[in-house]
């Protein structure tokens, strides 16, 4: 994990002295030619696909005698964020270096094919205790694990073409968050069964405390220079750097939408 964090700070800097180099000598109209800080706020999700890991006391909705184990289950992650930050602006409004601080609410899905299906065929089973010769199952529907998270997001972008009121731009960026709490939901395919959220619960893999991801995108920047900027910005593909340690489920790869305000100061 931290090579692979040393090589996304590394990209983070080396894109930047490229930039600064290639921002030395462009000829820019006068009213833009000094570098321009913006102060702005976000908000975006990102949803990833997910692996189950291979745990060895849960089984899709088949007979125990059979050798399947999870081929009914599916497992996805999904993540929200919101922040503040800002952006320094190059003189000729073609590259922009970012940093915030930012909320993300990372959860991690598993569940009997779809999500709160109210199917009654639609769950799977949980081993929760086997001493001797007497084994417990429960039934279950789907879990949910919620872990929140405070970090520091690190975005640099490239805006094509000259000023506009539409500018597309291309992005790169890492974040590297600091877990605040976590929380776990179990439904049950019997209500009665309630009772056992909590140990159902402690039988999956928590989330390390260190939460880091990175990602690409393009978008559009609405508004002209100097003034009020808009953004939007698709997220293609976004990782999770810390994947292996992210708790109930391994996200895979993903895609999202951000969308900020910008004023300039």
């Amino acid at each position: 994990m931290k090579d692979k964090l040393f090589g996304v700070i590394v990209m983070l800097i080396a894109v930047s002295f490229t930039a600064v180099a290639q921002d030395t000598g462009t000829q820019v109209p006068t009213e833009v030619k000094m570098r321009k800080w913006f102060v702005g706020t976000g908000t975006g999700f990102t949803m990833y696909g997910a692996s189950t890991p291979d745990y060895k006391f849960i089984r899709g909705n088949v007979s125990w005698h059979d050798h399947v184990y999870n081929s009914d289950i599916a497992s996805f992650a999904f993540s929200w964020h919101a922040g503040l930050g800002v952006e320094l602006q190059s003189a000729n409004t073609r590259f922009g270096y970012s940093i915030g601080v930012r909320y993300t609410i990372y959860m991690g899905f598993l569940g009997a094919t779809t999500y709160d299906n109210d199917d009654d065929d639609d769950f799977f089973y949980v081993r929760l205790e086997e001493n001797g010769t007497q084994t417990d199952y429960l039934r279950v529907k789907s879990i949910n694990q919620i872990n929140s998270y405070v970090g520091i997001p690190l975005e640099f972008r490239y805006l094509l073409f000259k000023p506009m009121l539409f500018r597309p731009y291309m992005k790169l960026g890492a974040d590297f968050n600091f877990k605040i709490n976590d929380s776990s939901n179990v439904k049950f395919k019997d209500d009665v069964m309630d009772k056992y959220e909590e140990d159902v619960a402690k039988l999956f893999d928590e989330a390390e405390d260190f939460y880091s991801t990175m990602y690409f995108g393009i978008g559009v920047k609405v508004g002209r220079v100097g003034k009020i900027n808009f953004n939007i910005d698709a997220r293609i593909p976004a990782f999770v750097l810390t994947g292996k340690k992210a708790g109930l489920v391994q996200p895979i790869a993903g895609g999202g939408v951000n969308i900020s305000v910008q004023v300039p100061l």
